[in-house]
């Protein structure tokens, strides 16, 4: 009887106990649900990122390549615009600059040389454009030139005194046959009055007729004498005319083939002109300079003689004065909840996290689209964001410098404890709803 009182009194006992365990139970998990329901927690994106110039690296390379001759910086080394950073052999460019100065020097004096016959000038007047040419080699092209000139020079005068000794000649031929002409005219004059008064005599018997006759062969004679000395006149006259028109002749000949070896020159200077150029910017260009201010880094020159290939990057040129950014890369499926102007936190796991706070930071832009990771594979979108200056301030005397690591936090809108532990189940539900 006693055991039974005892029995109910612990049941009792205990009853009690697992009653008020299961209310203080029950408003606890209601108070959780009922906090995971209303509070608020902060949601961010995270990403991977580093510190990177605004501006970007600018990489200095050389279009054509070439043999590295000197080498005059070193990684980390801080230059100037236009500071001289390699310099290439030179070798071939200087050769080949030598080769197409010397012929269109040539061409030049000819060019000045056809200019002065043309204008019948005694001297040759070079142009100011073969300054390029040493004075010694200038004056003995231009004596090279004086020389040719005066050679085509007698050989014209020759020409025309030879022709004009002909005309000459032509003219005195012409004078003793008219001189000759007017002699037979003189005795044809003579022989027809004789004729006449043989006539005459010969109706009245006094002349024989053989004399008559002997009188009238003379004449005929004197006649075919006129005619052949006039043909030989009128022939002479004509290789006269021929002279002196070979004589005219030799001088337009002349000019007109200086104009022609003038119309062949000219283009042949302006195309070695134009290499000219080419060749100097390929010798300019043998100095390879800084186009920016800045730091150099990543410098993938290190040895005399070796191959610069066409468009190689010798090296990096970090911008001095260019303000300095967070580059982060953004999953593919968190891309939707990060925008311009966005508040961030940035994280730089490359310094002491004891002593360097994170720092607040904008969202400056994302990437239009995905890119690749060539080793990895991995896609992701590049995004920028801004730290203020006052916030580089916090990390004191340390000095931020690209390529340093960093952990970038988005901060996306506020939600409940409550969304997010039913979001993976509700995100389940309605894939699965989709796909039936």
């Amino acid at each position: 009887m006693r055991y039974d009182t005892l029995d109910k009194t612990i049941t009792g006992a205990i009853r009690k106990q697992l009653f008020l365990a299961i209310g203080v139970g029950g408003l606890f998990l209601g108070g959780v649900c009922t906090a995971a329901a209303y509070a608020e927690i902060s949601g961010a994106v995270m990403a991977a990122g580093k510190i990177i110039v605004l501006g970007r690296a600018k990489q200095v390379e050389h279009a054509d390549g070439g043999i590295i001759s000197e080498i005059v910086v070193n990684e980390g080394d801080r230059v100037e615009a236009g500071a001289l950073l390699f310099r290439l052999d030179g070798t071939t460019a200087r050769a080949n600059l030598g080769i197409i100065e010397g012929q269109l020097a040539q061409l030049m004096v000819q060019e000045a040389r056809l200019l002065a016959e043309q204008a019948g000038r005694t001297g040759i007047d070079l142009p100011a454009e073969l300054s390029f040419v040493p004075a010694d080699r200038r004056t003995l092209l231009t004596e090279a030139q004086i020389m040719l000139k005066l050679a085509r020079q007698m050989t014209r005068s020759s020409q025309k005194a030879q022709l004009e000794k002909q005309v000459g000649q032509f003219a005195e031929q012409i004078s003793a046959l008219e001189a000759q002409r007017k002699a037979v005219d003189a005795n044809m004059a003579l022989v027809d009055d004789q004729l006449r008064r043989y006539d005459s005599l010969n109706a009245r018997g006094l002349i024989t007729q053989s004399q008559l006759i002997a009188m009238q062969r003379e004449k005929a004679s004197l006649t075919g004498s006129q005619s052949a000395l006039t043909a030989e006149i009128i022939e002479t006259q004509q290789a006269k005319t021929q002279a002196e028109l070979k004589l005219i002749q030799v001088d337009e000949a002349f000019y007109e083939s200086v104009l022609t070896e003038l119309d062949q020159k000219r283009p042949e200077i302006a195309k070695l002109s134009e290499e000219r150029v080419a060749a100097l910017d390929r010798l300019r260009k043998l100095e390879i300079r800084a186009p920016i201010a800045g730091s150099l880094h990543q410098l993938n020159v290190h040895t005399i003689g070796s191959v610069a290939g066409p468009g190689e990057t010798l090296v990096n040129i970090i911008p001095q004065d260019d303000e300095l950014i967070v580059e982060a890369m953004i999953l593919p499926a968190d891309v939707d909840q990060v925008f311009g102007g966005q508040d961030a936190r940035v994280r730089l796991s490359g310094l002491n996290q004891r002593v360097t706070p994170e720092l607040g930071a904008l969202v400056i832009d994302i990437s239009p689209d995905l890119t690749t990771d060539e080793k990895t594979g991995a896609s992701y979108y590049l995004t920028r964001l801004r730290i203020p200056e006052a916030e580089i301030a916090k990390v004191g005397d340390t000095l931020l410098k690209p390529g340093m690591p960093a952990e970038v936090f988005m901060q996306t809108e506020n939600r409940t404890i409550l969304s997010y532990m039913i979001k993976p189940l509700s995100d389940q539900l309605r894939h699965a709803m989709r796909e039936s």
